[in-house]
């Protein structure tokens, strides 16, 4: 190969590799030198996904500072909206959880009763909050009362929710007996015989047992009942009191 010939190559070669390399410019191999033909990678030639082509250069999107305070100011101002609802809300959802927590034990109670062929009771604290399953360990056999009772070990003391308390409503009519209206108040405790039927103080059946509950003041515009009652079948219901209606609703 002739010495200018191998000369045009090695140059060319050189050039091929430097334009390669160059992450600031692209320059055509071809082009005379001097800078001639190279432009900037950034204003090459671009196809957008329309297929259409386009020379330009890219931009950068974002969000402004003043932008990003407008969203935040309005996020805020709607969770402090929110914020009575969801309080409502949660009130709502303990009392009632209370009051199905309540009627479980009763109804565990009179399983306890049953299973054990003695006496049990369902003891309330209204004051501090709690109740408990209470089983006979001494029977007076003379009236066929209980004279002993004894903690449940296999329950222990269960408390209110924070915000719920044993409240007797106002005369309204009798949860489960329209039509009648009296001033109904707490049983305490209930106590069921060893078939399971919930009995007085006289040991004789009786369905005039209920346990109100309602929400501590100032959770609602308004209080919020619920009763909790046994029928003189043992059976156990729940009621929330409509104050629209004045009537009790079977949950």
């Amino acid at each position: 190969m002739a010495p200018e010939t191998l000369h045009l190559t090695n140059l060319r070669t050189a050039r091929e590799t430097a334009w390669r390399l160059s992450p600031q410019t692209h320059c055509s191999p071809r082009s005379g030198g001097g800078g001639r033909g190279c432009r900037s990678l950034r204003q090459r030639r671009i196809r957008p996904v329309g297929g259409e082509t386009r020379r330009g250069i890219a931009s950068e999107v974002g969000f402004s500072l003043i932008e990003m305070m407008v969203v935040a100011a309005i996020v805020g101002v709607m969770f402090v909206m929110a914020i009575p609802m969801i309080v409502t809300a949660a009130n709502g959802f303990r009392l009632s959880g209370a009051a199905r927590g309540i009627a479980a034990q009763l109804a565990l109670a009179r399983l306890r009763a049953a299973a054990n062929f003695t006496q049990s009771r369902l003891n309330l604290n209204t004051t501090a909050g709690t109740y408990e399953i209470d089983l006979c360990t001494t029977k007076n056999t003379a009236t066929g009362g209980c004279t002993t009772f004894t903690q449940d070990p296999n329950s222990g003391t269960q408390y209110l929710p924070s915000g719920v308390i044993f409240g007797t409503p106002a005369t309204f009519a009798v949860p489960g007996q329209s039509g009648q209206t009296s001033a109904y108040t707490q049983t305490t405790p209930i106590v069921f015989n060893s078939r399971g039927i919930p009995i007085d103080s006289t040991i004789s059946p009786t369905g005039n047992d209920a346990i109100y509950l309602c929400n501590a003041a100032g959770q609602f515009s308004e209080v919020h009942y619920y009763a909790i009652t046994v029928y003189a079948s043992g059976k156990v219901t729940m009621f929330k009191w409509q104050s629209s209606t004045s009537t009790w609703l079977e949950m």
